[in-house]
């Protein structure tokens, strides 16, 4: 039976932050070991990149680091203050249990 293929819609400032996070993220010690937990996703995480990379032209523009402030700022505030503060909060506990984490009842 042949595999449906799965649409996933994000807005530009969407696109545009996911792809620098892991354009930064990829290749780095910590990530890399995170999905090497699960090597299977290696192969959807390269596609997603793929196609936000040629989606983007503009992360080569002279301006895409002020261009990417700006998509990061509209997220947060979308995202509103409370969000924020409890991302802030579930970092805050997991550093004093000592183990970094934030555990899935906490999001």
């Amino acid at each position: 039976m042949p595999e449906d293929d799965v649409r996933i819609t994000l807005t530009h400032d969407q696109a545009a932050v996911l792809s620098d996070w892991l354009y930064r993220m990829i290749g780095t010690a910590r990530f890399d070991a995170l999905v090497d937990e699960d090597p299977a996703v290696w192969s959807p995480l390269h596609t997603i990149g793929g196609v936000l990379e040629t989606s983007l032209p503009e992360i080569f523009a002279a301006d895409y680091p002020v261009r990417l402030d700006a998509a990061r700022g509209r997220l947060l505030e979308s995202l509103g203050d409370g969000f924020v503060e409890s991302v802030a909060e579930r970092r805050a506990r997991a550093a004093e249990r000592g183990d970094g984490r934030v555990r899935r009842d906490e999001v």
